[in-house]
């Protein structure tokens, strides 16, 4: 099944990654990775899932809650959940949630509730759609986040 066909309440889940075309006057390549912004000065270091304020977020991985943090990017609510997957060391960072339904150091498992989507953030005051952004990241040496680029 297209991802685009899923009902609303599957699409919770899953996520529908953010597409606005020209015809929205955004951006085309807005809510992609690496997309750029501030003339090139700025890359998009994750995917923005479309949704609505008060949407329900879920976990995409077993794994454990190592960070809550007030991010000025990412709002308040910007929530970390650390996994290891084939052997190696991952993060996946959620922002923009108006509410994290999580503890520090909670154990979660992939599907269980991460929060609620919001407007929190740099999201704050424009008018770009509602979303979660999400970023997949391993620590590397030398203080370094080694983003993953998703293959879809």
């Amino acid at each position: 099944m297209n991802r685009n066909d899923e009902t609303k309440s599957e699409s919770r889940f899953y996520g529908h990654r953010l597409q606005i075309g020209a015809s929205g006057g955004a951006n085309p390549d807005y809510g992609k990775y690496g997309w750029t912004r501030n003339n090139g000065a700025k890359a998009h270091r994750g995917v923005d899932y479309v949704g609505e304020v008060g949407d329900d977020v879920y976990s995409m991985y077993d794994g454990k809650v190592t960070r809550l943090w007030n991010s000025r990017a990412y709002g308040p609510n910007a929530t970390r959940i650390s996994t290891t997957l084939n052997g190696k060391y991952y993060n996946v960072d959620y922002g923009h949630l108006s509410k994290s339904a999580l503890s520090i150091n909670q154990t979660v498992k992939a599907g269980d509730l991460v929060g609620q989507m919001g407007r929190l953030g740099n999201l704050a005051g424009t008018s770009y759609p509602t979303h979660v952004h999400i970023a997949v990241w391993r620590p590397l040496p030398g203080n370094v986040m080694g983003f993953v680029m998703p293959h879809w």
